[in-house]
């Protein structure tokens, strides 16, 4: 492991018991609020990021999904190309100029590998790579996304992939696992992106070896981003990427596969490599339902939370959902929340039936009513003496005709947008509370949530 400096730096305003309130100082004109932010992952993502901007507080990071961030700047650019009074919104470049921009890489796409997601994620390895450091020529980029697609697809829910692309070489004498770094690094620099988190493989407890296998791609991704500081050329701020199997979680059990895992990212950080530790955790509704696995996942954000505190660097929990709530109680700095508030895999075959709603109309955050609300929960409440859900005042809490008649506009113009103002107004109230001297204030919201969410505020 070679040594390099740090180019980022947390300050924190606000401290009471492990929480803290603060800034990520991430070059000397960019502060990223700590906190929670949306994870962007697909085309409707993007367009509800761009209309709702309003909705993002000045320094509010935005983090998206690596895999299929080529599809969704192709949907900004077009969005981009239209006059405002159309699109209602802002442009990408505005968006990432006030709002720090992460890219990450969820680790159900690689685990799973089911066709359809590889087969998209292979289409942006091919239309990216040229733009990348190697400068690909479209016939090799095309040979190595192909690569890589057929690598992942024959070997699902294993380490084979990892072991072939670290090891393999190409007529071009260069391992799989650099390809897709300059992939990563390239898709990061198209979104003006600020930070970056790696495609490390994902931690499972039948393979002990995992945790060795990615700390050794970070690390490989530490490499090249700082040969790329040294030369002078711009890149992101690298985190240290942890991802795991909801198996690694045992009620109540401490594991060893966990334990190594905090040694590596400490000694990670220690060596200047990386700005932060950023964690994915599989299987959160399953992890849910667990009073014992959820005092193990907290547990470990605690023990990651400490380390990187105690290196002025951040936590970041992507995708925690409600449960980053409770998370910001143990000294997590930040933590990401899908815009449909789910929590499982998001690269999975197939979607919804035309007729459940819950899968086409999504669910929305009543964060008073301390509930999830489904769509029959939205029109039963429109004749209510008080209609709709919480008014929290940015934006509109009782949807319109046209969007009840629709799955697509309820959940662009009502249902996302609420939930990113939603997300936002607990945070925000969260924060009021520390400020007051209380310790835990997640968590003590979170009991009285509906169940299974209540069990991330149990002690």
């Amino acid at each position: 492991m070679r040594a390099a400096t740090r180019r980022t730096m947390v300050t924190v305003q606000k401290e009471v018991g492990d929480a803290y309130v603060g800034q990520w100082n991430l070059d000397p004109t960019t502060a990223l609020s700590l906190g929670v932010a949306p994870f962007v992952k697909s085309r409707e993502d993007t367009q509800v990021v761009l209309r709702s901007a309003e909705l993002l507080p000045e320094g509010q990071p935005v983090e998206f999904s690596g895999f299929s961030l080529h599809r969704a700047l192709r949907t900004a650019e077009s969005m981009d190309s239209r006059a405002d009074e159309e699109t209602g919104g802002i442009r990408f470049a505005d968006l990432a100029s006030s709002h720090p921009v992460m890219v990450s890489f969820p680790p159900d796409l690689m685990w799973l590998a089911h066709p359809g997601p590889v087969v998209k994620f292979a289409e942006g390895i091919q239309r990216i790579l040229p733009e990348s450091e190697l400068s690909s020529t479209p016939a090799d980029s095309l040979r190595i996304a192909l690569a890589i697609q057929n690598q992942l697809v024959a070997s699902p829910q294993s380490f084979v992939f990892w072991r072939a692309a670290i090891r393999r070489d190409l007529p071009t004498h260069v391992p799989l696992t650099r390809y897709l770094i300059d992939f990563s690094i390239a898709v990061a620099a198209r979104a003006r992106a600020k930070l970056l988190a790696p495609m490390a493989p994902v931690i499972d407890s039948r393979t002990p070896n995992s945790v060795w296998l990615a700390h050794k791609v970070n690390l490989a991704f530490g490499d090249v981003i700082a040969d790329r500081v040294n030369e002078g050329a711009k890149a992101p701020a690298l985190l240290y990427a942890l991802s795991f199997n909801p198996g690694v979680f045992e009620a109540d059990s401490p594991s060893e596969t966990l334990s190594t895992a905090e040694r590596n990212a400490s000694a990670a950080l220690q060596s200047g490599l990386f700005e932060g530790i950023w964690v994915a955790i599989r299987g959160l509704p399953r992890i849910s339902l667990s009073a014992g696995r959820v005092n193990s996942v907290l547990r470990l954000i605690r023990r990651l939370g400490v380390i990187a505190r105690a290196n002025d660097a951040p936590l970041w929990w992507s995708r925690a959902g409600l449960a980053g709530l409770a998370a910001a109680d143990l000294g997590c700095a930040g933590s990401s929340f899908s815009l449909n508030l789910r929590c499982d895999d998001l690269y999975v075959d197939g979607g919804g039936m035309a007729g459940d709603y819950t899968q086409t109309y999504g669910k929305v955050l009543n964060p008073v009513a301390r509930d999830l609300w489904e769509y029959r929960q939205v029109r039963r409440s429109l004749d209510a003496p008080e209609p709709g859900l919480a008014d929290l005042g940015p934006c509109r809490h009782i949807p319109n005709e046209l969007e009840l008649a629709s799955p697509s506009k309820y959940r662009v113009f009502f249902s996302k947008p609420y939930n990113l103002a939603a997300m936002n107004y607990l945070y925000s109230d969260w924060k009021a509370h520390i400020g007051q001297g209380e310790t835990t204030p997640g968590r003590e919201y979170l009991q009285t949530f509906s169940a299974p969410t209540n069990q991330w505020g149990l002690r």
